[in-house]
């Protein structure tokens, strides 16, 4: 009877173990089942593909899973930790980012909670960008302005080779420049008139990347004075140099070859506020003369040293042609005060310089007559003039200046004070 009684008891107190395992694993299961989030993303017209939903935790921030937007704007996330308090993070490169906080009571009633959303197109204030294009050519009244960078290719080495290139200018083949089919009076550097009329001793030897603009000038008048009063016809072209360019520039081009024959170049510039300084030297003996170190209003002062005869020759004047030629041309300018200045300009040669040509007819006959003619030309001439000028426009009413000039081969000496005075705007 007692036995009976024992198993009675067992019975039910394994019955109650039963019934609180159950229990457990009821509550198990539920802390494992799969809760879904899913929804559409769109903005205010269209569906939005390729938005990153990150799932992360709301206290360590940290991303505990994500997905991206199919091609219809849907996303499907499967919760992996519904223990965390978790929200939705909504990202794309156009749009403003969006945060969806999530009850935590719905994650644990719900298995599958629907949230769509939209987003705000991202607007960035920008600060304020200028930009400023450079235009190749700018009118102003009776000036045109090139703008140098805008027509240079690389193969520019000189003034003259950009010079070619620009609308509205020509370069002949002696260096004579025109503007608008006018040959220019002056070639100035930043409005100093260095060279006078002998312009093309600067514009085929300057380099052209101390060059930052061209300015073309119709109607000038070297006297401000006159500016209105008269009708001129004067068109210049103006160098507007670099700023922050080394003051001293220069280089040489050597070239030596068979029995001595030799060509020797140089040019050097200084430039700066109160001093502008251009030399050229030339030696050679091969024949080679530059005559335009000699131009004078428009012309050549210099002409050609030796007749070349009345003969033909199918050979290069450097297999006939014999000199020994020494050339320099310097210029110079000093800005005395703010309104005053004066410039020096003193070009040389010595050339001694030979040809010789000779032919022959052998006529055969019974007196077998031979004819033989041989022509020699000599000559060793020397060219040099002088150029001072001074020019003082400190008075706004009276400006006056001072040239002197000296001509070796016509001796001459010219001197030449001009006054001009303006009173009421009355000359």
């Amino acid at each position: 009877m007692n036995e009976i009684i024992v198993n009675k008891h067992f019975v039910k107190a394994v019955h109650l173990k039963l019934k609180f395992t159950a229990f457990l694993f009821c509550i198990t299961l539920s802390g494992f089942t799969q809760v879904v989030i899913k929804g559409v993303v769109k903005d205010s017209v269209k569906t939005l593909t390729n938005v990153t939903v990150l799932v992360k935790n709301k206290k360590t921030k940290n991303t505990l899973q994500y997905t991206v937007t199919d091609k219809n704007g849907k996303y499907f996330i499967e919760l992996k930790h519904i223990k965390d308090s978790v929200y939705l993070e909504f990202n794309s490169f156009l749009y403003e980012t969006l945060i969806s906080n999530l009850d935590d009571e719905t994650l644990l009633k719900d298995n599958s909670v629907t949230l769509n959303v939209v987003l705000k197109e991202n607007v960035n204030e920008l600060n304020e960008i200028l930009i400023k294009a450079k235009q190749r050519i700018t009118i102003k009244k009776d000036t045109t302005i090139y703008n140098v960078d805008s027509f240079k290719d690389g193969t520019e080495r000189t003034v003259e080779d950009l010079l070619k290139k620009l609308p509205g200018v020509s370069v002949g083949n002696n260096g004579e420049i025109k503007y608008k089919g006018k040959s220019i009076k002056k070639l100035l550097l930043d409005g100093d008139d260095l060279f006078d009329s002998n312009y093309t001793i600067a514009s085929k030897n300057i380099n052209v990347d101390i060059v930052d603009k061209i300015q073309g000038i119709e109607n000038y008048d070297e006297n401000s004075l006159k500016k209105g009063l008269r009708d001129s016809d004067d068109v210049i072209l103006n160098l507007v140099l670099k700023k922050g360019k080394l003051n001293f520039s220069g280089n040489v081009d050597l070239a030596y070859g068979y029995k001595n024959m030799h060509k020797i170049n140089g040019v050097g510039m200084l430039l700066n506020n109160k001093v502008k300084l251009f030399n050229y030297t030339s030696l050679n003996n091969i024949g080679y003369k530059n005559s335009q170190v000699f131009k004078k209003n428009g012309t050549l002062s210099a002409k050609k040293l030796i007749n070349e005869g009345n003969f033909y020759s199918i050979l290069d004047d450097s297999f006939h042609n014999f000199n020994n030629n020494f050339i320099n041309s310097s210029n110079i300018l000093f800005k005395l005060f703010k309104k005053s200045k004066v410039r020096f300009n003193l070009n040389g040669e010595v050339d001694s310089k030979n040809r010789i040509n000779s032919s022959s007819i052998s006529i055969n006959d019974d007196s077998q007559t031979l004819i033989t003619t041989t022509e020699k030309i000599n000559n060793k001439p020397t060219n040099l003039n002088a150029e001072i000028f001074f020019e003082n426009k400190e008075k706004g009413n009276l400006h006056w200046s001072y040239l002197g000039y000296y001509d070796h081969k016509k001796k001459i000496a010219i001197i030449l004070v001009i006054i001009m005075a303006c009173l009421n705007n009355q000359i």
